[in-house]
């Protein structure tokens, strides 16, 4: 009975209320949280490049002033040095990257089981979802296992998931029939 008495525009209103209290957006906003790390994690990987690179130059510089090492042998260990340095730079970026976004997305997921716990929450926009992004695999994916295994959710994309509707509702305007649908399954 209680939503009969209420009119098409204030349930669009309640359940744009609900969605922008029921998540935590800057927390939840993992591209803004990462974006500082990527450049830090590739910082690292070409500083350990770089001394490595160092250490084989000037041990073959060594060798070539002291006339133990010739001149073409010397040239083409520099080139040569080049290859296993850049991989182990590569290799470090990628360790680094992953350990220092790992906390970030250990909050995630902390948010996630607090919200998701008691039969899901993200579900319950899934008529949003359906509506405004019919084609994206993920976010179905993200409907799915919010409804029936939320400890499955993977934080990076439960995040953009969650993100990615948060802008969509700020440019268009849901209609009633979405939104009665959507405060059907919030209010159950």
């Amino acid at each position: 009975m209680a939503n009969a008495d209420k009119t098409p525009r204030r349930i669009r209103r309640e359940v744009l209320t609900r969605f922008e209290q029921g998540f935590d957006f800057n927390r939840l906003d993992y591209d803004r949280r990462t974006k500082p790390l990527r450049g830090k994690a590739i910082m690292y990987g070409v500083i350990l490049a770089s001394i490595i690179y160092l250490m084989g130059f000037s041990v073959g510089y060594y060798g070539w002033q002291h006339q133990s090492v010739d001149y073409e042998i010397f040239s083409k260990l520099v080139w040569i040095l080049m290859i296993p340095t850049t991989v182990i730079g590569a290799f470090v970026w990628l360790v680094t990257s992953h350990r220092l976004e790992y906390g970030i997305r250990d909050d995630i997921r902390s948010y996630i089981a607090e919200r998701e716990q008691s039969g899901g929450y993200l579900w319950r926009y899934t008529p949003l979802f359906d509506n405004l992004f019919p084609d994206d695999g993920t976010v179905q994916r993200m409907m799915e296992q919010s409804a029936t295994e939320p400890q499955a959710l993977d934080p990076e994309d439960y995040a953009r998931t969650v993100v990615k509707l948060q802008k969509k509702l700020e440019q268009v305007q849901i209609n009633s029939e979405l939104a009665m649908q959507v405060y059907a399954n919030i209010t159950r």
